[in-house]
């Protein structure tokens, strides 16, 4: 099958890109906490504790329950130094 440099097929039938998914969602918190943040800025939300990406301008909560454990721990470890 022949396809162009950037992937598209000339023509037939291209199979589906096996890659994994991350499970991401609008987190409406963390927009507000990113709004001031450049795009393509990746860090923990202050609300939510789990780590997100600004996308052009909105906040992209990454849920991935190892970040989100890790950034929960980070934000536990925080809390405790600062008393």
């Amino acid at each position: 099958m022949l396809t162009t440099k950037n992937g598209g097929a000339l023509f037939g039938k291209v199979p589906p890109k096996k890659e994994p998914m991350i499970n991401i969602q609008l987190n409406k918190a963390c927009v507000v906490a990113g709004a001031s943040r450049p795009a393509g800025w990746i860090g923990p939300c202050p609300q939510s504790g789990a780590r997100y990406l600004i996308n052009t301008g909105k906040a992209v909560a990454v849920t991935d329950k190892k970040d989100r454990q890790e950034s929960r721990e980070e934000s536990q470890k925080r809390k405790t130094s600062t008393r």
